[in-house]
C-alpha cells in the first residue's frame, strides 16, 4: 500500500488554449422543452461536477475526433445541446429549452509529456501540502472555462481537449448535476467514444422519461434514534488535510474472504473500504465513546425503479439517494472490522425497503446533515469513465478536481487497486489517521 505527496517541480507546464466555441449536432435535433426530474432539480444539484479522463495514447488530431465525436454524440442526447431554463407556463419550474446551441469546447495543447507530470492523477486528487495553490493552477490550465458574460447555471456541459507532446491527451469536462449524474455523465462519455470509433449509434441508448421518477421529499429519518448526536464541532472550523492512499486490491480480497468466512456472507470492495475508513477516522479522532457518528453515501437506484424506467437502461439523470449509516465512536472505533462491514452491508439492503416506504409515501427520503462527526464517501470508480475509449485505447485513468471528505478511484493502470483520496481529518489526527489505514 502506497502513499505520496507529489513535487511541484513537476508540475511546471504551460497550457495553450483557444478560445471557447460551441459544437453543435451534426445533425438536426428536436426542439420544444423538457421537463427535469423532482431529483434534477433540488438546488443543492445546480453545480459543476469538475473531472478529466486521461488517455496515454491519441493519435494524430485528438481534437478533431473528440469535438466530431460530441457533434454526433448530441445527435443522440440532444438535451444536453440545449439550456436550463425556467419555465414560465409550469410556476417558474425549471426543465430543458431543446435549443441545439450545443455544447462549450476548448481547445488546449501543452508543453510537455504525460510522463513529465508524474503521478498526474495523484496530484490533482492531493496537491501540495506546502502549495494548495497549485491544484488550483492545474484546474485552470486543463478544465475548460465558458464566456465570462454567460449565465453558467443554464449550460448542461463544458468541455476541453489538452494534448500534450507525446500524443496522450485529456477530457477535461464540467457538468451540470442538474442534467447528470456520475453514472449518466460516463454513459454520454462513452458514447463519445463510440462515435468516435465509428458506430452508427450509442451501444446503449439514451433515455430522458424524467417525469417518471418520484418525487422523495426530506421526511422524518428512519434511523436509530435511541442515541442522538453529541456536538462535536471543534474541528469543524480547523484546517483538513489531504491523504491519498493506494490500497491493491489483494489486501481488499482478503478482507472480503475473511468477512464470508467470519459471517457466511459476501461483501463487496465498497463495504470494506467504506468501512476501513470510517473506523479509522473515528479511531484517529479521539472521540469520547458516546459520541455519535455517521457515514453517508449516494446509491445509484436504477435497479430499484425497474417498473418506472426502461429495462434496457440509458436513463441519465439523476437516479440517487443516501444511504447513512450511524453508531457510537465507541463501537465503531473498537469493534472487529467485520462488525462495521456488516453495518455498511446492512445499511445498503435496507434501501429496497425505505425506498418502498417513500414511494408509498409513509415516510420521507433520508438526507444526511453535515457534521464534524459524519463522513461523506463519494465512488467514482463504478460510473464507466474507465471504460472510454476513443480508438487509441481506454483511459489510463480519471480524476476529480472537486473536494469531498472522500473520493474512491481506481488506482492508475496498471496498478490494481483502490485509490483512496480523503480531505477528512485535521493536522492533529492525520499521523494517527494515515496509520490505522497502513494496518489491514
Amino acid at each position: 500500500m502506497s502513499s505520496s505527496s507529489s513535487s511541484s517541480s513537476s508540475m511546471s507546464f504551460s497550457v495553450s488554449k483557444k478560445a471557447p466555441a460551441l459544437v453543435a449536432p451534426s445533425a438536426a435535433t428536436p426542439s420544444g422543452r423538457l421537463p427535469l426530474s423532482a431529483e434534477d432539480r433540488v438546488v443543492p444539484l445546480f453545480f459543476f461536477v469538475h473531472g478529466i479522463v486521461v488517455f496515454e495514447e491519441g493519435g494524430t488530431e485528438r481534437v478533431s475526433v473528440v469535438r466530431e465525436a460530441l457533434a454526433k454524440a448530441l445527435v443522440h442526447y440532444y438535451p444536453v445541446a440545449g439550456r436550463i431554463v425556467a419555465d414560465p407556463d409550469d410556476d417558474g419550474e425549471l426543465g430543458i429549452a431543446c435549443t441545439g446551441e450545443g455544447v462549450w469546447f476548448v481547445e488546449a495543447s501543452a508543453d510537455c509529456s504525460l510522463e513529465s507530470l508524474g503521478d498526474v492523477n495523484l496530484y490533482f486528487q492531493q496537491g501540495e501540502l506546502e502549495q494548495p495553490q497549485l491544484l488550483d493552477l492545474a484546474k485552470h490550465k486543463l478544465l475548460p472555462s465558458l464566456p465570462a458574460e454567460l449565465d453558467q447555471t443554464t449550460v448542461p456541459l463544458v468541455m476541453q481537449v489538452t494534448e500534450f507532446l507525446c500524443g496522450g491527451f485529456m477530457l477535461g469536462f464540467k457538468f451540470s448535476h442538474a442534467m447528470f449524474d456520475g453514472v449518466g455523465m460516463a454513459q454520454f462519455v462513452v458514447a463519445m467514444g463510440e462515435m468516435a470509433r465509428g458506430l452508427a449509434e450509442p451501444t446503449t441508448k439514451p433515455v430522458w422519461c424524467r417525469n417518471a421518477l418520484p418525487r422523495l421529499t426530506p421526511g422524518p429519518s428512519e434511523a436509530d434514534t435511541d442515541h442522538p448526536p453529541v456536538a462535536v464541532d471543534s474541528s469543524q472550523s480547523r484546517v483538513l488535510l489531504p491523504y491519498t492512499v493506494d490500497i491493491p486490491i489483494d489486501r481488499v480480497d482478503k478482507l472480503k474472504d475473511r468477512f464470508e468466512e467470519e459471517t457466511g456472507e459476501r461483501c463487496t470492495a465498497f463495504d470494506v473500504v467504506a468501512a476501513k475508513l470510517w473506523q479509522c477516522r473515528t479511531r484517529a479522532m479521539g472521540l469520547q465513546p458516546h459520541v455519535a457518528v455517521s457515514v453517508h453515501f449516494l446509491a445509484n437506484i436504477r435497479r430499484l425503479l425497474r417498473d418506472r424506467l426502461p429495462p434496457e437502461g440509458g436513463y441519465y439523470g439523476n437516479c440517487l439517494n443516501f444511504v447513512v449509516v450511524e453508531g457510537q465512536a465507541g463501537h465503531i472505533a473498537g469493534s472487529p472490522i467485520f462488525e462495521i462491514v456488516r453495518l455498511v452491508k446492512e445499511a445498503k439492503e435496507r434501501l429496497p425497503t425505505q425506498l418502498s416506504r417513500w414511494l408509498k409515501g409513509l415516510a420521507g427520503q433520508r438526507v444526511p446533515t453535515s457534521s464534524s462527526t459524519s463522513l461523506s464517501i463519494v465512488d467514482w470508480r463504478r460510473l464507466g469513465l474507465y471504460e472510454t475509449d476513443f480508438g487509441c485505447g481506454a483511459a489510463k485513468y480519471v480524476a476529480s478536481f472537486d473536494e469531498p471528505p472522500v473520493m474512491l478511484l481506481n488506482s492508475p493502470a496498471p496498478a490494481k487497486g483502490i485509490r483512496v483520496v480523503t480531505k477528512c481529518v485535521a493536522e492533529e489526527h492525520l499521523d494517527a489517521f494515515r496509520n490505522n489505514m497502513s494496518e489491514w
